[in-house]
């Protein structure tokens, strides 16, 4: 792989960490230990599109300015997100295995 491709998927997987990372606080700081919202949606809701609004901003000037590779940092993006799921659904799976036995 090439040097600028390569650095693509590196700042697209730090960019993309970091965004899932932001949610996670987001999400956790709006429930209590119990399941409970404790503050209502409308604060989650905007501070997600805020996040998704600045994430776009972020990618359309990295690549605009030529910083990164765009199939590099598409990769990058993608292989988080894809890494994620296959987690969630093992886990899901095995939690669904343990279940039943």
């Amino acid at each position: 792989m090439s040097p600028p491709r390569a650095f693509g998927v590196m700042i697209g997987g730090i960019i993309i960490i970091a965004n899932f990372n932001a949610s996670k606080r987001s999400i956790c700081n709006a429930f209590s230990g119990h399941g409970l919202m404790i503050s209502s949606k409308a604060p989650l809701i905007a501070k997600f599109y805020l996040r998704l609004g600045a994430l776009a901003v972020v990618v359309y000037l990295l690549i605009a300015k030529g910083v990164v590779d765009p199939i590099g940092f598409a990769v990058g993006l993608s292989t988080i997100v894809l890494a994620i799921l296959a987690t969630g659904i093992y886990m899901a799976l095995k939690i669904r295995a343990g279940e039943a036995i």
